[in-house]
């Protein structure tokens, strides 16, 4: 982007769709894992497409303007349903995570 431009040009962003998310950090930056899972029989493997860096200041702005987005998307066009696997696994790593904060 130029700053005389003042707006990005679609050759400067890579698109890239995602099945899967992870989300790894250290003390100073948090790391956004997406990729896609490919599946052969029963097993699955995550193949990583795109790993995105940031602080976590920067990411807590970035969680919250996501919720925003899909509160608004919501009150547009109703609830979004979770698939009954993720939503599982979504509550077993909190429960984890508020187990080892006490």
């Amino acid at each position: 982007m130029t700053e005389q431009e003042g707006k990005i040009t679609t050759s400067e962003i890579g698109y890239f769709t995602a099945s899967s998310c992870q989300v790894r950090g250290t003390v100073w930056v948090v790391q956004l894992i997406a990729g896609d899972v490919a599946a052969s029989g029963t097993n699955a493997t995550e193949i990583p497409k795109i790993a995105i860096a940031m602080p976590w200041p920067l990411a807590k702005a970035v969680h919250k303007t996501l919720g925003m987005a899909i509160e608004n998307y919501e009150r547009q066009e109703g609830a979004i349903a979770m698939p009954k696997s993720i939503d599982a696994q979504l509550t077993r790593a909190d429960t984890a995570n508020k187990s080892r904060s006490t």
